[in-house]
């Protein structure tokens, strides 16, 4: 019995430059990304986190920390005295001030939100805060954050083993 000739092929050979071209993007990538990871929340070294057991993700939006006397928002790049959302200093100018101020920025972070992708961050705010923080302290500015306009607040805690 007669065959045909058989043709003896070349193995293939990876292509070198491909290969390094998406190499190349998938590093760029994974670096970008580990980098945007890291400057969503800005937690001080000295602070002491509550504990959770929800181990949902945080979200990229404005922060507040809560720490001690001060509260420190992200959007303003200044500390504030944490008596000032208290009862009794809700009609002064300086708390006027300060929620124009962050009705501004949520305005901004939405327009910033929903021209880079079209979703509802822009009414999120993550809150970090002592734990030895006092539950009416958070209530007051929680209460006020509200009331600009953050509807949804994030608490941001240590994961607790369950």
């Amino acid at each position: 019995m007669k065959f045909g000739k058989t043709h003896r092929h070349e193995p293939h050979e990876p292509q070198l430059a491909t290969m390094i071209d998406v190499f190349s993007i998938l590093i760029i990538f994974l670096i970008a990304g580990t980098a945007m990871d890291s400057s969503i929340l800005q937690i001080p070294s000295d602070i002491k986190l509550p504990a959770t057991i929800s181990d949902d993700t945080i979200i990229n939006a404005p922060q507040i920390t809560i720490q001690g006397e001060t509260i420190w928002f992200s959007v303003t790049k200044q500390k504030y005295p944490l008596n000032l959302f208290s009862e009794a200093n809700m009609g002064t100018q300086e708390f006027l001030d300060l929620k124009n101020v962050l009705t501004q920025a949520l305005a901004e972070n939405s327009k910033q939100s929903n021209a880079i992708i079209k979703n509802e961050s822009a009414d999120y705010l993550n809150l970090v805060a002592e734990k030895s923080t006092p539950y009416k302290d958070i209530f007051l500015v929680v209460k006020n954050l509200k009331d600009i306009g953050f509807k949804n607040i994030v608490f941001v805690g240590t994961v607790q083993k369950k």
